[in-house]
């Protein structure tokens, strides 16, 4: 390694951003040349005087007054309420369906016929494929669902009654419950 090939890689030293046989070249290179070790402990100087600066922290009208002096006009960056909300929507149905799924699975188990379970009894190499079976039907649903869900909210979102969005949604919500605790209730035989 060179003068000039140590120079280009003493900032990769100093930010131990090289690979092990760079490591090994440039180390040695330092080590052996007197104008690299210079540069480098320079160099090592100023990084550590600049990680040992504090932050500076700028106003809260700092973006806006360099925006309205370079002429420009300052927006800042605002999420529309729609998206929040179906964000919102979205991870609340995704937390439903992960219940679900966790409240099926006991239910599944038990309903299994006694004849799957003693083929998974005595073929344990069936379990697997038979859980992912499960597992992507499960999926595949929710996936549905989700998108049914998701083209109702874009009609919810559409217009801008926000009182009927509320009092539909909320109906939505309660037809969800209703279906999963009729559907999702363990059965128990006596």
């Amino acid at each position: 390694m060179n003068c000039h090939q140590a120079y280009e890689a003493l900032q990769g030293l100093i930010d131990n951003s090289l690979n092990k046989k760079e490591l090994v070249e440039i180390k040695t290179h330092v080590r052996n040349c007197p104008a690299c070790k210079a540069e480098y402990r320079a160099l090592k100087m100023v990084a550590e005087g600049l990680d040992r600066m504090p932050l500076y922290e700028t106003s809260p009208g700092f973006n806006k007054e360099v925006f309205r002096r370079l002429g420009l006009e300052y927006k800042p960056q605002r999420r529309p309420a729609w998206q929040s909300l179906a964000m919102a929507a979205g991870l609340s149905l995704s937390v439903f369906w992960l219940t679900a799924l966790a409240a099926a699975l006991p239910t599944l188990l038990m309903g299994a016929k006694a004849y799957k379970l003693t083929q998974w009894l005595h073929h344990p190499e069936l379990i697997l494929p038979s859980f992912q079976s499960a597992i992507l039907k499960s999926g595949l649903a929710a996936y549905q669902t989700l998108g049914f869900a998701a083209k109702v909210a874009g009609w919810l979102l559409k217009s801008s009654a926000l009182p009927t969005q509320m009092a539909v949604a909320g109906l939505l919500a309660l037809v969800l419950v209703f279906i999963t605790m009729r559907f999702f209730r363990p059965q128990t035989s006596l």
